[in-house]
């Protein structure tokens, strides 16, 4: 069974600030966030290079939150 967590920035950062994401490794097989919760991250230098070395580990997935939901949106307008 696979684990994903869907994150926001503050939790998140916590684990990354101090450079220990081994919790959420043992927890989750992969950590969703949004866009724009990423779009924080960018703000600080060192954040960002941590968690584009984790987008590249495959451990976290950025998705596009606004799009996703009108894909929802517009499958589920129709039924």
């Amino acid at each position: 069974m696979s684990k994903d967590i869907f994150y926001d920035t503050d939790c998140l950062s916590c684990f990354i600030s101090i450079d220990d994401v081994s919790i959420l490794k043992e927890l989750f097989d992969k950590v969703i966030i949004p866009y724009e919760v990423y779009r924080e991250f960018s703000r600080v230098t060192i954040l960002k290079n941590r968690v584009d070395e984790l987008i590249s580990e495959k451990f976290i997935e950025v998705i596009d939150l606004k799009n996703s939901i009108k894909s929802i949106q517009s499958l589920t307008k129709y039924e």
